[in-house]
């Protein structure tokens, strides 16, 4: 507009002068409300999963995130809920509180919630070396000491090799539309590792613990670690089958592959039937082949309902708390020490939701506000 009054010139010096931090702040709140009406939308009146978890910002405020998971089309999406301040402690019946007050504001049914994921395990993550050795000797600590033990060392390698294998299972678990049956899979599959590393220790084969293998190899050294590594293994086993409460993961086959496996054996008869019908339909095997697996069980449902809901019952659920972890980094970058106070959701959702802000309708709404 400047540009046709005046000349180009002159836009670009306007162009130029920056915008005050309270309209910035203001597109950004009308964004942010915009696309969180969008999801609303799209989430209302379906069926829904939320995962969840707290944690303390840089400013010691102590966050609620909370993911939904909904299917959108053809498809199922991940979306930021909601990101809260919880004003008091972090307890289970405040944070039951401040959902269940968002879920009504926002016109959303607890009756269409299918699952609810939270994270209650302690963080295990990361690989160590002798370089702590050269940091503790650095800061003056007398645990620098327990370097010149070579049982200690022996167990700290066991334990850094342990760790990565830790921190490679949780990478697989992780990644958009991570559902049920492949958590069960990647767990499944570590528990019968565990197995085979406690058996092989027993006969003094750490072939598969790198680390330790190699200080022992390099220093010309006896394995006297053996019965720690198994009482180590040993209570990962039990750990592991106590939090993650994992039955047959063949149960899962006929998600994974309705053409090859058998149906479950409690299917209604009418369910039964139309498993009959999707097997039979050479149409769909060729969908199955060409789409994901939760598009292909969505499109399933709009003309088998029955079948293909018993499908996405599992399907739909978050089966880790990831996408919380992403919304934690993503709080770290934007509230820093020099914007200690901001309340963030806001900028949190414009920062890191998929769906776009609707210009023309927030243009529209500004203009009918100044009209009035």
């Amino acid at each position: 507009m400047v540009s046709i009054m005046f000349d180009d010139s002159t836009a670009s010096k306007l162009r130029a002068i920056p915008l005050s931090n309270n309209t910035i702040g203001r597109r950004i709140y009308d964004m942010s409300k915009d696309i969180e009406e969008q999801l609303n939308d799209k989430v209302r009146d379906g069926r829904f999963s939320l995962q969840m978890d707290e944690a303390t910002d840089s400013n010691k405020d102590c966050l609620l995130i909370t993911y939904v998971r909904f299917i959108d089309g053809d498809d199922m999406r991940e979306e930021l809920l909601f990101c809260k301040q919880i004003p008091g402690r972090a307890t289970a019946e405040e944070l039951f509180k401040i959902i269940d007050t968002y879920l009504k504001e926002a016109n959303l049914k607890w009756e269409d919630c299918v699952g609810i994921c939270t994270d209650g395990a302690q963080a295990m993550a990361g690989k160590q070396g002798d370089e702590i050795r050269i940091f503790l000797k650095e800061e003056g600590s007398d645990l620098a000491h327990n370097f010149h033990c070579n049982k200690f060392v022996k167990k700290l390698a066991y334990l850094s090799d342990m760790f990565l294998k830790l921190n490679e299972v949780n990478l697989q678990l992780q990644g958009t539309n991570t559902h049920l049956p492949h958590l069960a899979d990647k767990i499944t599959s570590f528990i019968r590792k565990l197995e085979m590393w406690l058996q092989r220790g027993k006969v003094g084969r750490v072939d598969s613990f790198e680390n330790l293998k190699s200080f022992i190899e390099d220093n010309k050294l006896q394995n006297t670690v053996i019965p720690c590594m198994e009482a180590h293994i040993s209570a990962l086993q039990k750990h592991f089958q106590r939090y993650f409460l994992m039955q047959d993961p063949k149960k899962y086959d006929w998600i994974r592959d309705p053409f090859s496996a058998s149906p479950p054996a409690d299917l209604s008869t009418s369910e039964e039937e139309q498993f009959i019908d999707v097997t039979s339909d050479s149409t769909m095997r060729l969908q199955f082949q060409s789409k994901t697996l939760a598009a292909f069980w969505i499109g399933v449902e709009k003309e088998y309902p029955l079948f293909g809901k018993r499908a996405l019952a599992i399907l739909l659920p978050f089966a880790t708390s990831y996408l919380c972890e992403i919304g934690f980094s993503a709080v770290a970058s934007i509230k820093t020490k020099y914007r200690s106070k901001l309340d963030v959701e806001n900028e949190l959702r414009v920062a890191i939701s998929k769906l776009q802000p609707r210009f023309d309708k927030i243009c529209s709404m500004k203009q009918a506000h100044i009209s009035h």
